[in-house]
């Protein structure tokens, strides 16, 4: 909301602006609230689930747990998403107080909300807690794990502080300098939750994708000559890499006629030190 609300007043006392900018501002800042509610909804049943593939891969009561937060978050984001959009009658009322019609009470609305917000965040921080504490594995492991899933607590604390902020909005009215900083505790908050959400799977990224990625690098970094091999200044690195301890070359390297022609290649400027060696059969 911010990069398009700071042309027309957000962070300025309501005192400070037109008739006209506010006007604009309330509309585009009840359109970020009402796309908040999807988009935490989605992030949060991205956690539950990612929670429910780790810790409940059977019908257990986590698994319950998880269907019954996973039904409640739905139902409560939507019934947000629903408020937002008919919070006055007509629509316009919303940021034009001047014109005829019927709101809700969105003091109510925005408290409610800011405080189920809360509830919610801690739940999804301490279950996965409470069932690593409960698993069988060394104590140093189970903090590891936990400091994984203890960065929630960041989304916990703008959880918090929105609602601090959201109580400080109700108090003063000052909308376009309140709002302000509750869209930034909003913003804190989403992109903790994003964070939390794709950070157990960090590891098994790494291992799987990044780790090969790093090797080929360091691969391609390395010097492409490493001087003169024991069979000859014509015998590449990798050539002589191909060659066993015992000086021969495995027979299923030799069988590969692509491995053939590379060896030829590389020896054809001394290829006798390599049939002298014996590595090489006299025949080819």
């Amino acid at each position: 909301m911010l990069p398009i609300g700071i042309k027309y007043g957000a962070g300025l006392h309501q005192w400070d602006i037109s008739n006209a900018q506010f006007t604009v501002f309330s509309r585009r800042a009840n359109i970020a609230a009402i796309f908040y509610s999807p988009v935490m909804c989605l992030i949060k049943l991205a956690i539950l689930f990612q929670l429910a593939s780790l810790f409940a891969p059977v019908k257990s009561r986590m698994y319950w747990v998880i269907c019954a937060l996973s039904t409640l978050t739905i139902m409560f984001y939507l019934a947000c998403m629903i408020f937002r959009i008919l919070q006055c009658i007509p629509r316009e009322k919303i940021w034009n107080p001047s014109i005829p019609g019927t709101c809700i009470n969105s003091t109510a609305g925005i408290l409610s909300s800011a405080i189920v917000n809360t509830i919610s965040d801690f739940l999804l921080l301490v279950l996965p807690l409470h069932t690593i504490w409960r698993l069988h594995m060394p104590q140093s492991k189970k903090w590891q794990v936990s400091a994984v899933f203890a960065t929630g607590l960041f989304g916990c604390i703008c959880s918090i502080m929105r609602l601090v902020a959201s109580i400080d909005l109700i108090n003063n009215g000052d909308a376009t300098y309140t709002l302000t900083t509750v869209s930034l505790w909003c913003d804190a908050e989403i992109t903790s939750a994003i964070v939390c959400c794709c950070l157990p799977v960090l590891p098994q990224f790494y291992r799987r994708h990044v780790s090969s990625v790093v090797s080929y690098v360091w691969s391609r970094l390395q010097p492409s000559t490493a001087g003169p091999s024991m069979y000859g200044a014509g015998f590449s690195p990798r050539a002589s890499a191909m060659v066993g301890a015992n000086g021969k070359i495995p027979g299923h390297i030799l069988q590969t006629k692509e491995t053939y022609l590379e060896l030829k290649e590389s020896v054809s400027k001394d290829g006798e030190n390599l049939k002298g060696s014996g590595a090489i059969p006299r025949g080819w």
